[in-house]
């Protein structure tokens, strides 16, 4: 701007020194330098101003940029401290594993030496029997036996006691202290027989029938509900006779073909435990034909039942682990009697080979005293301690008066 208005004035000097009458342009261009001034003048305001700003806009981006910097490195700072914790915590969870093994690997062998002490210096059948809750539990238990016994001799069903109630009645004369249930075993003619007889008999004043896995005679403290998985519940709303269903070979089995059955036996189990569907509801269910199906075809070979000699394996209906599920012939047959809490029952035939084949040696303590992997031991509340400390006192006659409609046949 500076350099146009030198040429402006240069120009003016120069038109005064060849027309010195023209004053009237002269006093155009200077109204025309005045406005060009004024002009420039508000350029440079503007220009000014603008620089400011930028200025401003350009230092508050510098301290914002350095801001985010500066929370950046704390937290980067956060982050590897963070890390560094988190070493340590999973070194210290690590080291916390490693000395609970060791306190395990000692409490096992000292729960071993215990055990092999306890084998050395006690008899399991010098042990007296249980007080308590778990004795009225297992008198309750007798007593549904007892009921369970009259209907089946009553009505010419062939069954035997069997697991921890044998090993009671053969090695203990009665429950094994810390044992809490009855198992008894029918074969498969008997079993479809028995379930009508039983829904017959056992209906009302709280008993009941079940068909699913077993069949199993209950019963329940009125007021209750019947639920199957009452050995875990806190409160024990009913006492139950397992009834486990077993079928006869085709034939009686040499050595390789007894092992080739066990195998069999083995196989269906495994069917069956990851079949959808095992609650039969009764044995008119389509799941109960097709479980006999499935031993027909992979245990039988579609070849007939040998009642007189065929050996005796348990039912494919059951799914589950059993120390033992196939006997000889002749090991079950023909049954005796057994005395129990001062009760005679059905029982196998010879029962020291059935125990031994089924447990090993009775004479040693388990492992596991708690019954049925881990349940504690029976614990009653007040209403159910008098419930079936009433229901053992009844007299069969008595409970069988509010069973029937009728005598036995």
């Amino acid at each position: 701007m500076k350099n146009v208005l030198k040429r402006i004035k240069k120009r003016l000097k120069g038109i005064l020194n060849r027309k010195p009458n023209i004053r009237e342009q002269i006093q155009n261009l200077q109204e025309q330098l005045g406005i060009l001034t004024a002009a420039v003048a508000e350029q440079s305001r503007v220009l000014q101003d603008i620089s400011v700003s930028i200025g401003g806009g350009l230092t508050e981006n510098l301290q914002y940029t350095k801001n985010i910097a500066h929370d950046s490195l704390h937290l980067s700072q956060g982050i590897n401290e963070t890390m560094r914790n988190s070493q340590n915590v999973v070194t210290g969870v690590k080291s916390i594993v490693d000395e609970s093994r060791m306190v395990q690997k000692k409490v096992l062998e000292v729960a071993t030496n215990v055990r092999i002490l306890q084998n050395i210096m006690l008899n399991p059948a010098e042990i007296p029997p249980a007080r308590g809750h778990q004795r009225i539990w297992q008198l309750a238990l007798l007593h549904l036996l007892e009921l369970v016994d009259r209907v089946m001799d009553a009505y010419k069903i062939e069954y035997f006691i069997h697991y921890g109630v044998l090993i009671g009645a053969y090695r203990n004369g009665g429950f094994v202290p810390w044992d809490d249930d009855i198992d008894i075993c029918i074969m498969r003619e008997d079993y479809e027989k028995a379930e009508p007889i039983l829904r017959g008999v056992f209906r009302g004043e709280g008993f009941d029938v079940d068909v699913g896995d077993i069949m199993r005679v209950f019963y329940t403290i009125p007021g209750r509900k019947y639920n199957k998985s009452c050995r875990t519940d806190i409160n024990r709303s009913s006492i139950f006779i397992d009834i486990f269903p077993m079928d006869f070979y085709h034939c009686r089995t040499d050595p390789a073909q007894f092992k080739a059955l066990k195998e069999k036996r083995l196989q269906t189990r495994n069917i069956m435990q990851h079949s959808t569907n095992r609650i039969f509801g009764s044995l008119a269910s389509p799941v109960y034909a097709a479980a006999l199906k499935l031993r027909d075809a992979m245990i039988m070979e579609n070849k007939p039942a040998d009642k007189e000699n065929g050996d005796v394996f348990m039912g494919v209906d059951f799914p589950f682990y059993v120390n033992n599920s196939v006997y000889r012939h002749e090991h079950i047959f023909p049954l005796k009697q057994i005395t129990f809490e001062g009760c005679s029952f059905p029982c196998p035939n010879d029962v020291p080979t059935i125990l031994l084949e089924t447990y090993g040696d009775i004479t040693l303590f388990p492992n596991n005293l708690l019954p049925h992997d881990g349940d504690e031991l029976v614990t009653l509340m007040p209403e159910e301690v008098r419930h079936f400390e009433d229901f053992t006192a009844r007299p069969v006659e008595e409970l069988f008066g509010g069973l029937m409609d009728g005598t036995f046949p």
